[in-house]
């Protein structure tokens, strides 16, 4: 039970972020990872890319962070 939701939560962040970066999740006074990435886009045009690049490396960080964590928690289940 507890693999399964470990393995379910990485989708879960990406999702959100790219629901909220399209305008479809949170509020935009409340913290969100998409939300940070498309206000990150209104200044790329302004020269200011490494606001884009990392807010999206934050993103891709997040993901591979718990992909760890799940790798890590599928291997010690595996041991028992």
């Amino acid at each position: 039970m507890v693999d399964g939701n470990v393995i379910d939560v990485p989708h879960a962040v990406l999702h959100s972020a790219a629901l909220s970066f399209l305008g479809f999740g949170l509020a935009p006074h409340e913290p969100s990872l998409g939300l940070l990435l498309a206000d990150a886009l209104r200044f790329i045009s302004h020269g200011n890319w490494w606001l884009g690049a990392v807010s999206g490396a934050n993103v891709i960080h997040a993901g591979y962070a718990l992909r760890s964590v799940r790798a890590r928690r599928s291997a010690a289940v595996a041991k028992e």
